[in-house]
């Protein structure tokens, strides 16, 4: 894509400066959100115990949000009656579930109308999941595996769920359960299930499909002893453990088995054997005591009992994989490797696991509201960053206690403190790791907890603070003997919107909760969230109480030597020194961040070179962009109408009157700063539209019709956001493709209108394209319509709009455009616009003329003049074009599939005489070379410009042509004393080998022309007698020359000869001849003697 340097359509805009400034702003905030923060960087030390109050009530921040109560026709059948039962929930496909002694009920927890029965079993029904199923086994209609069993057998049913369907099929899978209890059944990805029986076994229901056996065929295996200890139980190995709970790390293939002091870890992905013991720690209760001790901690060993296994998945760490919880709420955490919590350079990716290592315990929050009362944990659930414990509190009710992780940056207490709570303006050097903690009660015995989007575990973003009011909180399910209950885990922008909701509060109370949070959280994170609630809720008192929080707490920039304000760690944007800014810049800077943060690196175009409808990349592309759309939309919306805080300061100002010239100056940086960030936010805005337009229109086909070079196709392909609006290269490729479009827009079976690509920019009012863009665009426009204009007045019409269009646009159409408009220019014989156009362009490439003082002076040019000369060459190449393609047409018949022209010799002379009207001295050099490379002399003589005569005169380095030129026009101008002047030089000129009888013509012609009666007319009668005289003798002389040099030339003599060639290349005085020559050779003597006479 080559294009003069300048004359290029990729000039920077006015705002690039911002927009560089900015964008990188944003890089650097994008980078450090995607940042990996692993957990074991902030579980330093053996122990750990910070945690920190709620800033509202734990019933409000671990909020009840539903309640479903058990349905009816089940509590029905459970009166009167003594039966078995057991409850729980499918998260996974919405359902929960209850066994009364053999019969299996299952319903919508949402919607429990419909209750599915399964009672197709005579036994009691002592455990139930459901697992996916392996694949290539059933059909493709089952999306789960039911495993239910019961003590004489393990029966595995096909499942399909929707949310308003449930259907079971039978599988003839099941397999003798040999008496064993059933306790727990958990499952991998692949689909393995592995239960632990009532003897404290671990077993696999192994099923596979048998083509001999005609359909899938299972068996139960033992997996943590021989067959045989079922029969000589002394034979029992010491090593096996009394395995209690189980649980899957699908990432890493792994199975751990806990039992109530230790854990064995084995490795499931090794395709030969795949159930391979890793390590196995038996002294976790004797380290966990020791630990304790090293911190002046002193707990008694069933302190350390353990009650559940948790994995810790690779979201969260990539050195620390398991957390188990005791029973009285002590959380330990396990590394798969040797040195693994300290070792921060180990590449866990290509490492085996090799150890199973006890690295750290976090220490329970205690029970403020009974610091006497040691519950007990019995049921527990975790996942990235959140953890929920039950308790019991009496013989009616158990509570739930709930700790999540709090931001990283928060202040951490002093080391080895033993408080519960501490205050957030306590500053020290380590960072800890810092949890919040709720109780909530139940108002009924818990059985199980879990959490209703089993899809996102392992996945979840673990910084809350980047989470915005939009995207719906964490949301966990209690099931209890009553009721499933459902709480939603508040997020910190979710407790700001409650107190935003909050109702006839006295004003202090009011300004303390907002001072609270904002310490909390500090002014850069609260203000985020302030913007993410302002543009996400339509509660108008909500958003302007946000708005007004927002510039009320949000600070004041800062000098940088200054003491830093909490919570404010952006820094500055590229190009400022000197400030911190405030928690109102760098929140926005932040929010802008998160909200162009899903598509600001992502490739765009990268999957429409194929089908988009099967892609689902390309869907996924486009929901990004429409949410980024929206996001940037209301953002927009915002600064809009918040205009004092980026607009550029007015001198009216009243910050102007202020004494304080510091503070103004910081407060300007801060504006300035914010007003590349509109700038940033608003070109974003249009280019997102932009894209969004692109992939509506199709943009496949023409990525498909080889439309592009593949090198151009490559770049297209890779370009994202970021390039788009912060590079000169993504600039002009985002031309390229508004060009792509309005050809296909313009193609002669587009159905629609012809300028659809500059109304949709026009409607956006798009920053992102400048002025100069829009113009050369509808331009563009215009040619496709002269394309598929089926009239010749449409065309017409179209060729000057868009020449009017483009001359406006000139300073920024490439060369590479040029050439392209010039194709469609000639093709359609619109020479004169082609003319214009070029010389258009040339002017506003240099509009100072640079160019002609660099040709003027050359000595004294540089770079910068030199290029500015190339630049406009190349512009008037195209001029010169047009020029002679019209002359070829007046010669030549015209080509095939080019518009005729009427009369040939009237169009050439409109070219020309457009042409030669110009003003611009540079191109009528070189208008005037091509007349002479053209041998059109003649007609060149016949136009009266005012460039001519200085051209000749002062650019012609060939001093013969230009006044053999010269004489002649200024014989046929009338001028015959300039012409005979020139003559006369002619005569003398030793520039090129002049022949003695040409220069004595030229002396003959000369002294006709200054005898002719006009040429008094510039000088007055005595000058012209002076040089006729002067004429007349020279041209004596030069008669005198010719007789002697044609006598020396008739000599035999070899040195006569020389003699007479010297005397053919120039004129010489009379006293030259007589002395070099006359007395040199006898041969001339007669002719001295006559001379004499």
């Amino acid at each position: 894509m080559q294009h003069s340097t300048f004359a290029s359509n990729t000039k920077s805009p006015p705002d690039n400066d911002f927009l560089v400034n900015a964008g990188k702003a944003v890089e650097k905030v994008i980078t450090s959100e995607e940042a990996y923060h692993d957990l074991a960087d902030s579980l330093t030390g053996a122990t750990s115990d910070a945690y920190i109050k709620p800033l509202l009530a734990s019933s409000e921040e671990f909020e009840e949000v539903n309640k479903i109560p058990i349905p009816q026709p089940i509590l029905s059948q459970m009166e009167g009656i003594q039966a078995r039962c057991f409850m729980g929930v499918f998260p996974e496909i919405g359902r929960a579930w209850l066994t009364i002694d053999h019969r299996l009920f299952i319903w919508n927890y949402t919607n429990p109308r419909n209750i599915f029965e399964y009672a197709d079993q005579d036994q009691i029904i002592t455990s139930v999941a459901i697992i996916k199923p392996k694949p290539n086994i059933f059909s493709d209609k089952i999306n789960y595996v039911l495993v239910i069993a019961t003590p004489l057998q393990v029966v595995l049913l096909g499942l399909t769920a929707t949310p308003t369907d449930l259907k079971i099929f039978a599988t003839d899978l099941t397999t003798s359960a040999d008496d064993v209890i059933m306790k727990k059944i958990v499952g991998t990805e692949d689909g393995r299930i592995f239960m632990i029986g009532g003897d404290a076994n671990v077993y696999e229901f192994v099923y596979r499909y048998s083509a001999l056996w005609h359909g899938p065929k299972g068996h139960i295996e033992c997996k943590t002893s021989s067959f045989y200890t079922k029969y000589l139980p002394f034979a029992v190995s010491s090593n096996h453990i009394k395995v209690k709970s189980l649980a899957v790390d699908n990432e890493r293939k792994i199975l751990y088995l806990m039992s109530s002091s230790s854990i064995e870890a084995i490795y499931l992905g090794d395709r030969t054997n795949n159930y391979t013991p890793i390590a196995k720690n038996t002294t976790i209760v004797e380290t966990a005591i020791q630990m304790c001790r090293q911190h002046s901690r002193l707990y008694q060993p069933d302190a350390f009992e353990l009650e559940s296994l948790h994995v810790i998945s690779e979201a969260e760490s990539k050195r620390i994989h398991l957390m188990a919880i005791t029973t009285a709420g002590f959380r330990l955490y396990f590394s798969l490797y040797r040195d693994g919590f300290r070792n921060t350079m180990m590449n866990t990716s290509t490492n085996t696991p090799n150890a199973l290592e006890f690295g750290h315990i976090r220490i329970p929050p205690p029970n403020e509201s009974q610091p006497q009362m040691t519950a007990l944990v019995r049921g527990t659930y975790y996942d990235c960053g959140v953890c929920l414990s039950i308790k019991t509190k009496n013989d009616d009710v158990d509570t739930i206690v709930v700790t999540s992780a709090v931001p990283s940056h928060l202040p951490s207490p002093q080391q080895n403190t033993t408080s519960l709570f501490y205050n957030p303006a306590q500053i020290s050097s380590r960072p800890t790791y810092a949890e919040s903690t709720e109780t909530v009660d139940t108002k009924a015995k818990a059985l199980s907890l879990s959490e209703t989007r089993t899809d996102f575990r392992g996945k979840r973003a673990m910084k809350e603070l980047s989470q915005q009011i939009s995207d719906p909180p964490r949301q966990f399910i209690a099931v209890t003997t009553q009721h499933i209950t459902f709480y939603n885990k508040l997020r910190p922008v979710d407790v700001l919107l409650k107190i935003l909701k909050k109702q006839n509060r006295v004003l202090m109370d009011e300004q303390k909760e907002y001072s609270a949070f904002f310490d909390r959280y500090g002014q850069k994170e609260a203000c985020a969230m302030c913007l993410s609630i302002i543009c996400n809720t339509a509660d108008t008192d909500i958003k302007s109480k946000a708005t007004r929080v927002f510039f009320e707490f949000g600070g004041a920039p800062t000098p940088a030597n200054s003491l830093q304000v909490p919570g404010n760690h952006l820094g500055q944007v590229i190009g400022q020194t000197g400030v911190n800014y405030s928690g109102k810049h760098d929140g926005l800077l932040l929010y802008l961040a998160r909200m162009v943060a899903p598509v600001w690196k992502l490739p765009v175009f990268a999957n429409c070179v194929q089908d988009p409808n099967s892609s689902i990349l390309y869907v996924k592309a486009q929901r990004l962009l429409s949410d980024a759309r929206l996001n940037l939309d209301r953002l927009k919306a915002f600064m809009d109408e918040n205009r004092g805080f980026h607009d550029n300061a007015n001198i009216s100002d009243p910050r102007f009157q202020a004494t304080d010239r510091r503070k103004l100056e910081l407060d300007l940086a801060e504006q300035k700063s914010v007003r590349e960030l509109y700038v940033l936010l608003s070109q974003c805005n249009n280019i997102v539209y932009f894209i969004e337009f692109l992939l509506n229109s199709n943009l496949h086909s023409l990525l498909d019709s080889n439309v592009f070079p593949e090198e151009y196709l490559r770049y297209l392909l890779n370009l994202d956001i970021n390039t788009m609006l912060t590079t000169v290269h993504g600039r002009e490729l985002a031309r390229e493709l508004v060009i792509s479009c309005i050809g296909k827009y313009g193609a002669n079976d587009s159905h629609t209108s012809f300028d659809v690509v500059s109304s949709q920019l026009k409607q956006w009012g798009c920053p992102y394209f400048t002025q100069n863009d829009i113009l050369f665009f509808k331009g563009m426009e215009h040619i496709r319509h002269v394309i598929a204009a089926e009239s010749e007045y449409e065309r017409r019409v179209s060729l000057q709009r868009s020449l009017d269009y483009f001359k406006q646009a000139a300073a920024i159409i490439s060369h590479k455009k040029m050439e392209g408009i010039r194709g469609i220019y000639l093709q359609y014989a619109f020479h004169i616009g082609l003319v214009e156009l070029a010389l258009e362009r040339a002017q506003k490439i240099d509009p100072q003329n640079f160019a002609l003082l660099a040709l003027q002076a050359p000595q004294d040019s540089d770079e910068v003049k030199n290029g500015f000369l190339q630049a406009r060459d190349e512009s008037y190449t195209f001029a010169l074009d047009a020029v002679d393609d019209a002359y070829l047409l007046k010669l030549n018949p015209i080509p095939a599939g080019r518009t005729p022209v009427a009369d040939p010799n009237v169009h050439f002379r409109m070219v020309i005489d457009a042409a030669l009207g110009s003003t611009d001295m540079l191109f009528h050099f070189k208008l005037y070379q091509w007349f002479m490379r053209r041998n059109l002399r003649d007609e060149l003589m016949k136009t009266n410009t005012p460039y001519l005569i200085t051209y000749f005169e002062d650019y012609i380095s060939d001093e013969k042509n230009s006044l053999e030129f010269l004489w002649q026009y200024y014989r046929n101008s009338g001028d015959c004393a300039k012409a005979a002047q020139c003559l006369h030089s002619l005569a003398f000129s030793t520039s090129n080998p002049i022949s003695l009888e040409d220069r004595t013509n030229y002396l003959t012609l000369a002294k006709v022309n200054i005898q002719s009666k006009s040429s008094n007319q510039f000088i007055s009668d005595y000058e012209i007698t002076k040089f006729i005289e002067e004429v007349e003798q020279n041209l004596e002389t030069a008669l005198l020359q010719v007789r002697m040099r044609n006598t020396l030339n008739s000599s035999q003599d070899p040195e006569a000869r020389v003699a007479a060639d010297e005397l053919n290349t120039s004129l010489f005085t009379t006293q030259e001849l007589l002395e070099q020559y006359g007395s040199r050779f006898q041969v001339l003597a007669p002719i001295v003697i006559k001379q004499m006479i």
